[in-house]
Formats: structure tokens, sequence, C-alpha cells
């Protein structure tokens, strides 16, 4: 009788195992798959030039950043929807979940626009005062 309940004690043991592993795996691809769909490779390198372009630039300057790439199949959104500049924070937010936040070191104040300077091509327009 001992016999048999600790054979059922190893089964249900590898059963739970073999679940925590399968829902870990699963949660590994779901990451990975969101990394390499590109939209938050987008969003990361977006926050960072312009973040970088703020940190560079003086006061009374304006700066014109292509961002068609980002705002391409989206004519209904507000910029403020998509790049966000509060305080010294650029936040890039593609979807409703997430998104990526790079902070920058100048202390200015930044107002930010979309325009389109040539045909169908959306550009990111930036007051630095």
């Amino acid at each position: 009788m001992g016999l048999m309940k600790r054979k059922g004690n190893i089964l249900t043991g590898n059963v739970i195992y073999i679940v925590i592993v399968i829902l870990f795996m699963a949660v590994l691809f779901i990451f990975v798959g969101r990394l390499s769909s590109g939209g938050a490779l987008l969003e990361e390198k977006t926050a960072k030039k312009v973040a970088l372009v703020i940190d560079s630039a003086r006061p009374q300057t304006q700066v014109f950043l292509y961002v068609g790439d980002i705002l391409e199949n989206r004519e209904d959104v507000e910029i403020k929807e998509v790049i966000d500049i509060e305080g010294n924070i650029v936040t890039v937010r593609l979807s409703e979940k997430g998104g990526y936040s790079y902070g920058f070191f100048n202390d200015v104040e930044v107002e930010e626009e979309i325009v389109e300077l040539e045909e169908g091509r959306n550009y990111l327009k930036l007051v630095i005062r």
C-alpha cells in the first residue's frame, strides 16, 4: 500500500513540473515575439533619438525629425498619444499597453507637433525654449 502512494506523488510532482515549464516557455515566447515584432524596438529607437536631439539642442532651436515610420496608418492619432514629452522624459507608445520612456538632461521646455514638410511625409517639429 505504501508503495502505491509514493508512485502517485512522483507522478503528480512530474505533472506539476511539466505544467510550470510549459507556462514559463509560453511567457518566454510571448515576450520574445513582442520584442521581435519591431514595435518595441521602434519605440526605443524613437524615444532615444528624440531625447538625444533635445539634449544636444540649444534654446531657441527648431528641429524636424522624420517620424513617418511610427505614424504610418495612424492618421487619426494625435501626437501626444504617440510621442509625449513630459518634464525631462520622452515616452513613445505605439500600442495601448506598454511604451518606452527615455530621459534627457537638458533643462529646457519643449513643444512638439507633427508637420508635413513633403507630400505624405510626417515630421516631428520640436521647438526648444
